[in-house]
């Protein structure tokens, strides 16, 4: 029995450390951990408390009804207006115009934002159109070798509330 000393040791360290993790996860995790799920319950009501900044294409169709049927009935029907333009809380709020911001409503018609849906990617369904934008140019001779896609390319041919009229 003499040669076990250090077996005890280690036994007595790992409950120490057993019993440091469980207390000390009691102390450092919040008060409503656990209650409604694996998260903070309370979380959700300092979310709640935040501003809102996106409406959703909903909240555009009262003033745009035009834009809202025109976009509709084509290929980007289910890509929100908020993707492309700014979010609603730079235009409107408390479900008024900022004055001011009337006829302001930013855009952003880069071939960047485009290529985040429309790049060829191998994990895309091959039925989703897709291009590699300076090859797309090349055959098109909108551009030459070597030369840079330039930033507003996509729009010249389609437009991206009726994307089905350049194809």
């Amino acid at each position: 029995m003499e040669h076990t000393k250090h077996l005890f040791r280690a036994g007595l360290l790992m409950v120490a450390l057993a019993l440091g993790l469980v207390f000390g996860r009691h102390f450092t995790l919040p008060d409503t951990f656990g209650d409604e799920g694996y998260y903070r319950a309370a979380s959700r009501l300092e979310f709640m408390a935040l501003p809102l900044v996106h409406g959703g294409t909903e909240s555009c169709k009262e003033c745009h009804e035009k834009e809202h049927a025109a976009h509709a009935g084509d290929r980007h029907a289910s890509v929100p207006c908020e993707v492309c333009h700014a979010p609603v809380a730079d235009h409107v709020k408390d479900g008024k115009k900022i004055e001011g911001k009337e006829n302001e409503m930013p855009a952003n018609p880069s071939q960047r934002l485009c290529s985040l849906c429309h790049l060829k990617l191998a994990a895309r369904p091959k039925t989703f159109s897709q291009i590699v934008p300076h090859d797309h140019l090349l055959e098109l001779d909108a551009i030459e070798a070597g030369q840079p896609v330039p930033d507003r390319s996509c729009l010249l041919c389609h437009p991206p509330h009726s994307p089905n009229q350049g194809n």
